[in-house]
């Protein structure tokens, strides 16, 4: 007598590797699917096929995948990305970087951010990265690691020959700025020097400022104007005492021309003294914005114009009294302004043509 099988559809090999490989359901569900009263009789028909399965539904020929040439030269020679060859050989690639890093394989920086060229981030993962680096802070332990791996990078000339071959032709080294967005910062620049720029002072400008203003218009020679020594230690002298804007009203002096003609001008005491005032005054000056900035609340708006912008804060009356009732906040398009037709001059300038 021929014996009857029990569950006979479970030996169809087809079927069995479509239900547990393909559409990866476990033995139970395959059990209670086919009314089968044991999972274990569906788990005895697989090990009979010789039907297994990995994570991902395939099962992996070794334990390290193809070998070391293999991931040499998928990796180091072709330049592929771990998720490249992840997908390739439908694995993971935790699994891939796993194999790369026992073999310990290494890539230059700078092919592997030749291979990330082209790649963009959706705005979710931009939000997401920005979220979790928010609060973040470099130790200074590591601060001084990064310190003395840079020092002993530039002590060695062959690195510095590589950089300088590495960053010829290019119009901005530190930030690898093309040509073209170099011209249009340049022309953004012109656009917003001078009177044009938002906190133009005109006349109205402080002792300090007025010197960098000239500095930067003013080229500075080898030669003293008045000697004609050759130094590189030269002072920017004002011809008139006038303290203006204008080029012509200042010159480059060595230390005893400028010495020379400001005592001619004025005695050395009262020249002393000058100085040293116009020092406290700005002291004065910075304490005083200091402490109303901490006792004056800022408000959202500018108390002008009533518009969403940076504000800065500002004196009404012009006297610069410890009185928070005489200060309030303003944009700078309306301090500036505000001082021209308020104002008169600055305190520091003030303290100068008093002296004189």
């Amino acid at each position: 007598m021929t014996r009857k099988i029990k569950y006979s559809y479970l030996y169809n090999y087809e079927w069995l590797y479509n239900q547990y490989v393909v559409l990866r359901k476990s033995c139970k569900q395959i059990a209670e699917e086919n009314n089968i009263k044991q999972s274990n009789n569906v788990l005895y028909v697989l090990k009979k096929f010789n039907i297994e399965r990995s994570r991902r539904g395939i099962k992996r020929k070794s334990r390290y995948l193809y070998g070391y040439n293999w991931i040499y030269n998928e990796y180091v020679t072709l330049k592929k990305s771990i998720s490249q060859i992840a997908k390739e050989i439908n694995s993971s690639s935790a699994i891939i970087h796993r194999v790369i890093n026992k073999y310990k394989l290494t890539r230059t920086r700078i092919e592997a951010l030749n291979l990330r060229k082209g790649y963009k981030m959706s705005e979710e993962t931009k939000r997401k990265i920005g979220l979790g680096n928010k609060g973040k802070k470099v130790s200074k332990e590591v601060l001084e690691i990064r310190r003395k791996i840079m020092k002993e990078k530039w002590t060695n000339l062959e690195y510095r020959k590589h950089m300088s071959e590495v960053h010829k032709g290019q119009s901005n080294i530190f930030r690898g700025l093309t040509k073209e967005t170099d011209i249009r910062l340049k022309e953004k620049g012109e656009r917003n020097r001078g009177e044009k720029r938002y906190n133009w002072k005109g006349d109205k400008v402080s002792y300090s400022s007025l010197h960098d203003y000239i500095k930067c218009y003013l080229k500075k020679s080898n030669r003293c104007q008045n000697c004609e020594l050759e130094t590189n230690k030269l002072d920017l002298a004002n011809v008139s005492g006038e303290y203006k804007r204008d080029l012509s009203d200042w010159e480059w002096l060595c230390r005893k021309c400028h010495v020379i003609k400001d005592r001619n001008r004025i005695s050395t005491t009262k020249f002393r003294l000058i100085i040293k005032e116009i020092n406290n005054r700005r002291k004065e000056y910075k304490n005083l914005h200091n402490y109303v900035r901490r006792n004056l609340l800022s408000p959202d708006r500018c108390q002008l114009c009533n518009e969403k912008r940076e504000l800065h804060c500002s004196n009404k009356s012009g006297r610069y009294m410890r009185d928070l009732s005489d200060w309030w906040y303003l944009c700078p398009e309306c301090h500036k302004n505000y001082d021209k037709n308020n104002i008169d001059i600055t305190p520091q300038k003030q303290l100068i043509i008093n002296t004189k």
